[in-house]
């Protein structure tokens, strides 16, 4: 986690130099359970639970937490912006009314439509970014990102070298040779898709609408980028 308070309650989030003071005792903002600052070479540093927390029963990846850094310094989010607890999520990043949720970890199909649905009922615009390795080995998206690619009007957004790129998804085709029954055609792959990737995004500007292509009726929101695929 990047966020954690002290005895009298004043937030430290664990990329700024006053984190690092020794004598501070650190404590979760959502159990105030005691938390220890992890401060490492090798490592962006961090907070983490002193012993197993319901609260973070699973320990964050290094990739999830330098996801959450750079939003929140290009954001230039404040402390309370950040690893917000709204009781029925929490969203990586809450700002401006906006909901940010950051993937590196595999998360099922049904979990990420009923988060992304949670928001919608809530009037809460939410953004999905998620980690390049989402497209796994075979660089191929699978049911959760075709589903964000539907839902953000045909682009999906990861996170790759410290940069977030807009990614869309083109159809693949693939030619019939003819035979003794016919000639050769053009089909569509329903499977196999053409990856075509925009410019990383520089001005993180936050629009919102109702996507209700297909009865989707969901309302995400998405960085103020143009298309930039044919």
């Amino acid at each position: 986690m990047l966020k954690a308070t002290d005895e009298t309650g004043n937030i430290y989030l664990s990329y700024e130099e006053k984190s690092r003071n020794k004598n501070i005792h650190y404590f979760c903002c959502d159990c105030q359970q005691k938390v220890l600052f992890v401060d490492s070479r090798l490592k962006i540093k961090h907070f983490r639970h002193k012993t197993k927390s319901e609260c973070d029963p699973e320990p964050e990846t290094q990739i999830h937490i330098q996801m959450k850094k750079y939003l929140a310094e290009s954001l230039k989010a404040k402390p309370e912006n950040i690893e917000v607890n709204l009781k029925w999520a929490k969203p990586d990043l809450f700002f401006n009314g906006f909901a940010i949720e950051v993937q590196h970890s595999k998360i099922s199909y049904e979990t990420f439509i009923t988060r992304t649905k949670n928001y919608t009922l809530n009037q809460i615009p939410v953004i999905w970014i998620f980690d390049k390795s989402f497209l796994g080995l075979s660089s191929q998206p699978g049911k959760i990102l075709r589903k964000a690619h539907e839902l953000y009007y045909g682009r999906v957004y990861l996170f790759s070298n410290d940069k977030i790129i807009p990614a869309h998804f083109n159809s693949m085709t693939r030619y019939i040779e003819p035979t003794n029954f016919g000639g050769g055609y053009f089909r569509y792959s329903k499977r196999k898709k053409e990856i075509v990737y925009g410019k990383p995004i520089e001005t993180f500007y936050l629009k919102s609408s109702f996507n209700t292509f297909r009865e989707n009726n969901i309302l995400v929101a998405k960085f103020n980028d143009e298309v930039f695929w044919k």
